[in-house]
């Protein structure tokens, strides 16, 4: 079973190394990696040197992936239209850099084999007041206007502006936009005064933003945007919308949507559901990873650091057979 692995990094390149080297099976897995465009991919370059079925997306495919913008999605995009474009087969599974296997890759390999008619992602139909609760039950993600600022690592980095609301804080979000992005000035009556229009062929549904997709399913994907260039475009103004477009289309299209298994195959601990990032697993963490391993829809978790824990990692390759080899084996 071919297993065609897109990471999303941007920090720790000798960790992702490791993880690329941890997951290198021979010729049945290839990885492509994008590297945010803020970031230097050179030593990322440098500490996968030496590992077969590596590759970078340059130029045009590397993009800015700011967190809860629409860069995450065009980078995960560009990804997928190169793996369907060199025709390769089998799955494609998304990590970032800090994701790591609690299975060997015989376990990956023989999981995804036992379950080749399916695909594999988080999902929930919206709204979700139990989950989304502050969201309007995701509705507001939808519906409102997210407007990226262009300051990134500032504290306020983004807005979202709620039609027919003249309230202090909503007018205070319209400062924002005149201020920073001037070039949306005409918009701002129409923000103001209309909710946005959902295009009504996709069954709305929230999820997490990792997945595992057959390489047919993203060539469905693919072609279905094409077809409607609107969807992105749409997509580009919802907050966090990598937890949503990719949940909607996999259980809209009808060559996927009866396919679907609700998990993304990963274990991921949230000490606070408001928090926009897990906790990291350190050696604290070994039976809650032992539980994990001893279920059969879990084959990854996140995140690790390890320049804060490197012993968990250590660990893990133990448990799952070996040690890594390094570059230089």
């Amino acid at each position: 079973m071919e297993r065609n692995y897109v990471i999303l990094a941007y920090k720790l390149p000798e960790q992702m190394a490791r993880l690329i080297r941890r997951l290198s099976d021979g010729s049945q897995t290839r990885f492509y990696v994008h590297v945010d465009r803020s970031f230097d991919a050179a030593p990322f370059e440098s500490a996968c040197r030496g590992i077969p079925n590596v590759f970078f997306l340059n130029g045009a495919e590397r993009v800015h992936s700011y967190w809860g913008d629409f860069g995450t999605i065009q980078a995960t995009l560009n990804a997928m239209r190169r793996i369907v474009r060199e025709q390769r087969q089998g799955y494609i599974i998304l990590l970032s850099g800090q994701d790591y296997p609690i299975r060997s890759n015989a376990e990956i390999n023989a999981f995804l084999e036992k379950n080749a008619d399916s695909d594999f992602s988080f999902n929930f139909s919206l709204p979700d007041e139990t989950r989304w609760a502050q969201t309007r039950g995701g509705l507001a993600r939808l519906e409102d206007y997210h407007i990226f600022l262009n300051r990134p690592k500032r504290a306020v980095p983004a807005v979202d502006i709620r039609p027919l609301d003249f309230s202090f804080a909503n007018l205070k979000k319209i400062l924002y936009v005149i201020r920073f992005r001037p070039d949306l000035i005409f918009r701002l009556p129409v923000m103001l005064l209309f909710h946005r229009k959902k295009p009504e062929y996709l069954r709305y549904h929230g999820g997490e933003t990792w997945w595992v997709m057959r390489v047919s399913s993203a060539s469905a994907i693919l072609e279905f945007l094409d077809r409607h260039p609107e969807i992105p475009a749409f997509f580009k103004q919802v907050q966090i919308p990598e937890e949503i477009l990719f949940a909607s289309l996999l259980k809209t299209l009808p060559e996927t949507r009866d396919s679907v298994k609700n998990t993304s195959l990963r274990l991921i601990c949230w000490d606070d559901v408001d928090s926009s990032s897990p906790q990291l697993f350190t050696m604290k963490h070994k039976d809650m990873l032992l539980a994990a391993r001893k279920q059969e829809d879990l084959l990854f978790a996140r995140k690790f650091d390890q320049t804060a824990d490197s012993g968990i990692l250590d660990w893990l390759d133990a448990e799952c057979g070996g040690a890594v080899r390094s570059s230089e084996s």
